[in-house]
């Protein structure tokens, strides 16, 4: 969003709070109902999965932000 790309900051940033939203719902509900193995608890893989999906969204946001900026001073 700083280097005037903000559809595409507007992109991530939804992605990383759907991630987010998912991996807290799911962790709230993994640890309501601990008393189960880890992968047969109701909230396991939206937590697992959200976890994953807000770093990858975080790691691909930053290395999408070297890239833009690096077009960006070339201008």
């Amino acid at each position: 969003m700083i280097s005037s790309e903000g559809g595409r900051g507007v992109a991530f940033l939804g992605g990383y709070l759907i991630c987010g939203t998912a991996f807290v719902i799911g962790t709230n509900k993994y640890f309501s109902d601990i008393s189960n193995p880890l992968l047969t608890c109701k909230g396991a893989v939206p937590m697992i999965a959200g976890g994953f999906g807000t770093m990858a969204t975080y790691i691909i946001a930053t290395i999408d932000a070297v890239r833009v900026a690096k077009v960006n001073n070339l201008a």
